[in-house]
This record gives structure tokens, C-alpha cells and sequence, in this order.
């Protein structure tokens, strides 16, 4: 459903001389665009997460959550461990 109002509100949008822009049907469509939220691919090796797991005596899953709030960077990772 949400995607066809998208599209509709699209339809109005011009590209070339031979449309006019409707600003309304525009901003409509980019404010729903910008609430939707976006989902980030954060890729952790298993050897990033197995030297966490080892090295600082975590549970597997709080590895896994200390690298995902780092992106993944496992120097980063470290870092926050031991700081924090």
C-alpha cells in the first residue's frame, strides 16, 4: 500500500519540459522516503568475534552486540571494552 503512493506520488513528478512539477505530491513522497527507516549491513568475521569472545571472557552474544555497535570494527570493539 505504501509503495503505491509512492508511485503515485511519482507519477506527478516531472522530468523533462513537457510536465509540470506538482511540489505537493513531491514533498509528500520524499517525507515518506525520509521516515522510513533504513537497515544497515554490518558484516562480523567469525574470527573478529571468536578473539572478542576469547580474549575478553564475553557471552558470544554480548561479542556479537559490542561489534555491531562498532560496525563491525574490531579494533573499535576492543577499544570500547576496554575503555568502558
Amino acid at each position: 500500500m505504501e509503495k503505491q503512493k509512492e508511485e503515485k506520488a511519482l507519477e506527478n513528478v516531472g522530468t523533462g519540459p513537457e510536465k509540470t512539477v506538482d511540489t505537493q505530491s513531491a514533498q509528500s513522497a520524499l517525507e515518506q522516503i525520509s521516515q522510513e527507516p533504513t537497515q544497515q549491513v554490518i558484516k562480523i568475521r567469525e574470527e573478529d568475534l571468536r578473539v572478542i569472545v576469547q580474549e575478553m571472557d564475553l557471552e558470544r552474544t554480548e561479542a556479537e552486540n559490542v561489534l555491531l555497535r562498532n560496525q563491525g570494527n574490531v579494533i573499535s570493539a576492543l577499544t570500547e571494552l576496554v575503555t568502558s
